[in-house]
């Protein structure tokens, strides 16, 4: 798996401390992704909000 302890977000490849970043599930697990160590990242905070609106066709709030 993945770790966490550099904080490098897999999407703007920008490092973070751990407590800033997001273990994400590449394919969720409500699209049929699987709960294991090849469909999971480490997304910021920012990426992780932006790709869930992606995964689900939803349009980004304005705020």
């Amino acid at each position: 798996m993945r770790k966490a302890v550099r904080g490098t977000c897999a999407r703007c490849l920008t490092d973070y401390l751990p407590s800033a970043v997001d273990i994400d599930h590449i394919i969720p697990l409500s699209r049929g992704g699987e709960d294991v160590d090849s469909n999971v990242q480490v997304l910021c905070k920012l990426c992780h909000k932006l790709k869930t609106n992606e995964d689900f066709n939803r349009k980004p709030l304005p705020f």
